[in-house]
């Protein structure tokens, strides 16, 4: 058996994993921004 096939689709998992999160991260702080720069358009609530 070759040990070395999980490690490398943990590895890439972990990977892809990661890039999801920076993606959500990215978007969350450019909308954050806009919000603080008062872009945005108000909710009236």
């Amino acid at each position: 058996m070759n040990s070395v096939g999980p490690q490398r689709r943990n590895l890439r998992s972990r990977v892809t994993s990661v890039s999801v999160d920076w993606w959500a991260t990215l978007a969350a702080g450019v909308i954050t921004a806009l919000a603080v720069a008062d872009v945005l358009p108000r909710i009236p609530w």
